[in-house]
């Protein structure tokens, strides 16, 4: 009976085990459930608390030394993630895209590039430029710049550089038919005239883009009013007319550059970019462009022996145009923008602006930030030269305008009656005035 009882015993627990241990291999499996969910669930919580900037601009030749300049700011701020679009240099098209942007998805753009004047005008009028008055980013810079960036009583732009129109020259191609700088008409057109009989490239320009008109237009007008820079918003507001002497001259003296040779067949379906190309691969001897360009240009062939000049008008005058570049905006519908303003703060901060500026050539608007170069040098030896004035385009306000003046710009170029051109320019300003 015991021996059966103890049989019994054994049998019950032999079909117990597998009940029991059920349990214990069932708390197993979910202790490792939940460690993985637990695991996931952190790794979603990082990429939640990862805020990603969408920073826009249209400086192509800044690329490199923006990624080296990102890769420091998220190293310094982990939390933070920098997205960069370089959309086209062609200022139509770039603000166009960028427009386009910033009406759609409030994060599409936190940060982007804006040019002061009408642009910044229409951009912080349509809501789409926050007020960076008295920010930390704002104090890094000289009051004279910011002040290019006001509206009313605030400031809606940082400007990152200072720079001047200028012709830029391939000394080599100059010394080998023992051409001097050109310093007056006569003298210019004697220089294209040699460099074109020996097959050589003239002027490089990139009027494909009206934009680039702006870089003539804008000196020979101010050369007729003794360095006004207020003559282009004098034309907008009527305060000037269309049929003045002075404008007729400055439009007529840019028809003449054209029909004298001063610039490249071909210039008028030539791309911004596609200049710079021209001038780098010594296809030709010089370039229509500013001192932005001089980082582009020995990124390209850093043994490039390049100097500067200013293209005179007609009657001999000169004035050296500067104004500031491209500046920093930022969208105020952004909902990163606490984020956005740490990474406009560390551009802004004098070791980053150090570093821009060296890696683009450009003359810094932070303070006591300076760029030692022979490009910089040769580039400050103008301004020491040559009267200075600021860009009259910076004061035009209406963006209709500013496409008007550099239309009709591209138009006595390519050889249209200039008395003709000046009535029609005056009319479409009358309706403009008109509303």
């Amino acid at each position: 009976m015991k021996k059966l009882i103890a049989l019994i015993l054994a049998m019950l627990l032999v079909f117990m085990l597998p009940a029991c241990s059920n349990p214990v291999s069932t708390t197993t499996e979910n202790d490792a459930n939940t460690e993985q969910q637990a695991q996931s669930t952190a790794a979603e919580t990082d990429k939640e608390e990862t805020t990603t900037i969408r920073f826009v601009h249209f400086r192509s030749e800044d690329s490199q030394i923006y990624q080296t300049i990102n890769k420091m700011f998220e190293e310094t701020y982990p939390d933070i993630k920098i997205e960069m679009d370089v959309e086209s240099a062609d200022q139509t098209e770039y603000y166009a895209v960028l427009k386009t942007k910033l009406q759609g998805n409030a994060d599409a753009v936190d940060v982007y590039a804006i040019h002061v004047g009408p642009r910044l005008q229409e951009f912080a009028a349509a809501g789409y430029a926050m007020d960076l008055t008295d920010t930390a980013a704002s104090a890094y810079y000289y009051e004279d710049f910011l002040e290019t960036a006001r509206i009313g009583d605030a400031i809606y732009g940082l400007p990152q550089a200072y720079n001047s129109y200028v012709i830029f020259y391939n000394k080599d191609i100059f010394a080998k038919y023992g051409l001097e700088v050109p310093s007056t008409w006569d003298e210019m057109k004697a220089v294209c005239n040699t460099l074109s009989e020996n097959g050589e490239g003239t002027i490089a320009s990139g009027f494909g883009e009206n934009w680039v008109f702006d870089l003539q237009i804008d000196g020979l007008l101010s050369s007729y009013y003794d360095g006004d820079p207020y003559v282009l918003e004098k034309l907008e507001s009527g305060a000037l007319q269309w049929t003045d002497s002075g404008v007729l001259n400055a439009y007529t003296d840019l028809q003449k550059m054209g029909q004298d040779g001063f610039f490249m067949n071909g210039s008028t379906g030539t791309s911004y970019e596609a200049s710079i190309a021209l001038f780098t691969q010594g296809k030709a001897a010089m370039l229509n462009t500013g001192s932005w360009s001089v980082g582009g240009v020995l990124e390209a062939n850093q043994e490039f022996n390049m100097g500067f000049f200013i293209l005179p008008n007609s009657q001999n005058d000169y004035y050296l145009i500067q104004d500031v570049g491209q500046s920093l905006a930022v969208n105020p519908n952004s909902t990163k923008q606490a984020a956005a303003m740490q990474y406009v703060a560390f551009l802004s901060s004098p070791e980053i602006a150090q570093l821009y500026t060296d890696a683009t050539m450009q003359t810094s608007t932070v303070m006591n930030v300076v760029s030692e170069s022979a490009e910089n040098n040769a580039l400050n030896a103008l301004i020491d030269e040559f009267p200075a004035v600021r860009s009259a385009s910076a004061f035009v306000t209406n963006p209709e305008f500013a496409d008007l003046y550099l239309e009709i710009a591209a138009r006595a170029f390519n050889g249209e009656d200039i008395a003709s051109l000046m009535a029609e320019a005056q009319s479409i300003t009358n309706d403009l005035l008109a509303g």
